[in-house]
């Protein structure tokens, strides 16, 4: 990419009749389908008007080459034309080789290409459908935490009432689509959509209101007359997603965010009309009409945009770091669209620097980030934790919410007549452990095999799990007693609860009951009576929660109570492998969904034999390769996207 200095002297080099210019240029960017040059010619002088003879040439000579630049055409037209455009082939040559050796940054092959993978993983096409029979609106947008979607405010504005509150049931109109993209073949990828939570808006600032009626009218575009203003009105949105695309897929992390740089290069991710991502490349070129143009709220660009391409990622070549979202067209003309069809079209765009961005919005997203849904990968103890990413959620939610028992469903084995078995559901625990860390959590298990045989020897039991030194306060049973009045479910129950809690501390007591699939609780037992009565005391503290392993169906006595369930039917399925490597290797290595699918079918085949031994079962023979293969090829990683 050139820099403008570059282009000034390159017009300035050019000795040519100004109609030949014209056609040598229209031949050249016909393909890309852009305008012509007299269409150029006639922007660039409403812009800077005034120039004529020499100056004008050069100007409108500028233009054109900043536009062939913008494109990656301006080796190929300055080479394939020299003897036309310059007086002699020596001066040619120096310009050329000028042309060759432009001062900008080379990027490493390796980074940029592992950039764009991250870019085709991390933005997403946003279709929203405001009413039954409207025309659907149609964005751009990309991740910048693991829940969190960035794009503008404009692009989301249909779903907010006056006062910029989400509408009721707007959620189920917004659709965010990943892997939006074109096969080489020309087919499409599987499409994985996402919808945001009810109250999705995180944070936002409006567009300004001469932006949303202006649309690229004459002499100093759609802003309004004081473009400082445009820093309170940075047209953007934060959108939070019903899920957590970010952690397999990483995301852009806005404090990381610098300044846009005059005439760096540029590269635009973006959806144009709806359409498969598309990608296109160009330079910045900060505007000079703000208070502080080092830290403009807006940036001008030249890459071709359309409709559906707000909310679109800038990032700059160089770096590969996310530096702007582009906005929409700030001056257009005459010209035809992707399609080839006669159209207006944005030749300067304006777009919105990320760090504008971060300076309103950065402690929120920080915040709301804290709060996503946590996902463990692997155990302190370096075991790898793979699917279950369900029950994680179950976790986070009786964390925070108001539901305080969690089932672990499973089902019978319809060949074998019984509860499955290896398929992970005792593993519950550990996985509590690693997202549950001490000394805030407290994680104990009991079997149920030492709850079967009555109500007092269950409640002993438990107590002395949790806090050895209370045993001695449960109770006997009274000698033939076979059921249980209210008043000894009450005396059971609270000295239970009142272990737990001393157990707890300052922290939260989690009790997990293991087995139930193996040693099911009889429903007419004293112990089936106690054990629901101390679930529905425990969903009335707030520092205790009860988890079920192992359940077969609805925990029996707790129909009226809220419970979290997760139900266990199936071994490990490739697509859950493929997110454990995926998700591993993000901050590093983003992998396309093919790829990690295909490690993770060497992975089941690697562990196909010990998947047949009882005593392993095929999810832990998995679990053993990728501990094998990857675990001392890659770093603990718990979710967070990175760069």
């Amino acid at each position: 990419m050139a820099n403008e200095a570059e282009i000034v002297r390159l017009a300035d080099a050019l000795r040519v009749d100004r109609a030949v210019f014209g056609k040598l240029y229209d031949a050249a960017v016909r393909p890309k389908q852009t305008i012509p040059f007299i269409a150029l010619a006639v922007l660039r002088d409403s812009l800077n008007p005034g120039l004529t003879g020499r100056e004008k040439d050069k100007a409108d000579f500028a233009e054109a080459l900043r536009r062939l630049d913008s494109q990656n055409l301006l080796f190929d037209f300055v080479s394939s034309n020299a003897e036309l455009l310059f007086e002699s082939t020596a001066q040619a040559n120096v310009t050329l080789q000028a042309i060759a050796n432009f001062a900008q940054k080379f990027p490493s092959a390796q980074l940029l290409t592992l950039a764009h993978i991250k870019a085709m993983r991390r933005c997403c096409r946003i279709v929203i459908r405001p009413t039954q029979g409207a025309q659907p609106v149609k964005g751009s947008g990309f991740l910048i935490g693991p829940h969190l979607v960035l794009t503008n405010w404009h692009v989301v504005r249909a779903m907010l009432d006056p006062a910029g509150r989400e509408l009721a049931d707007s959620e189920s109109a917004m659709t965010f689509e990943f892997d939006a993209l074109i096969r080489a073949d020309g087919s499409t990828e599987k499409i994985v959509p996402f919808r945001p939570v009810a109250k999705w808006l995180v944070a936002s600032s409006p567009a300004h209101p001469d932006e949303i009626s202006g649309g690229g009218s004459a002499a100093g575009g759609p802003w309004p007359a004081n473009p400082n203003v445009l820093a309170q009105h940075l047209d953007f949105a934060v959108v939070e997603l019903n899920g957590t695309p970010g952690r397999t897929r990483g995301y852009y992390d806005l404090a990381d965010a610098t300044w846009p740089i005059a005439n760096a290069g540029l590269s635009l991710f973006q959806f144009p009309l709806g359409r498969a991502m598309t990608y296109l490349f160009g330079s910045v070129e900060a505007p000079n009409i703000f208070a502080d143009n080092g830290h403009p709220p807006r940036i001008w660009h030249r890459i071709n945009a359309e409709r559906g391409s707000s909310g679109g990622l800038c990032l700059d070549i160089g770096t590969s770091v996310a530096v702007a979202l582009h906005q929409a067209g700030y001056q257009f003309t005459q010209g035809v669209n992707a399609e080839g069809n006669p159209a207006v079209v944005a030749v300067i765009n304006a777009a919105v620097p990320l760090a504008a961005i971060a300076q309103i919005a950065g402690q929120a997203v920080m915040s709301r980030i804290a709060s996503a849904p946590r996902v463990k990968r692997i155990t302190p103890t370096g075991h790898p934790i793979i699917g279950r990413g369900d029950f994680q959620n179950l976790i986070d939610r009786a964390l925070r919410g108001s539901e305080h028992i969690i089932s672990v469903e499973t089902t019978y084995d319809d060949v074998r007549r019984e509860p499955r078995s290896k398929i992970g559901k005792s593993f519950s625990a550990t996985i509590m452990e690693a997202l549950l860390c001490a000394p805030l959590h407290g994680v104990f298990s009991v079997t149920s095999a030492r709850l079967t045989s009555d109500a007092y020897n269950a409640a002993s039991y438990i107590v002395s799990t949790v806090h050895s030194q209370a045993a001695g306060g449960v109770p006997a049973a009274p000698s033939g007693q076979t059921s249980l009045d209210a008043e000894a479910i009450g005396t059971l129950v609270t000295r239970v609860i009142d272990a737990m809690k001393a157990a707890a501390g300052n922290g939260t007591l989690w009790l997990v009951i293991d087995d139930l699939d193996r040693y099911p609780i009889l429903i007419a037992s004293t112990t089936s009576t106690f054990i629901s009565a101390l679930c529905k005391a425990v969903a009335l503290e707030p520092m205790l929660r009860v988890v079920l392993v192992g359940q077969i169906g609805r925990p029996p006595g707790l129909t009226d109570l809220p419970i979290l369930s997760e139900k266990l039917e199936t071994h490990l399925t490739d697509v859950d492998v493929a997110d454990w490597i995926a998700e591993l290797l993000a901050p590093r290595l983003p992998l396309l969904p093919q790829l990690a699918l295909l490690m993770a079918d060497v992975a089941r085949s690697m562990a196909a034999e010990k998947s047949t031994d009882p005593l392993t079962g095929p999810t832990e023979a998995i679990a053993q390769v990728l501990k094998t293969h990857w675990m001392p090829r890659a770093p603990t990683f718990d979710g967070p996207g990175g760069s």
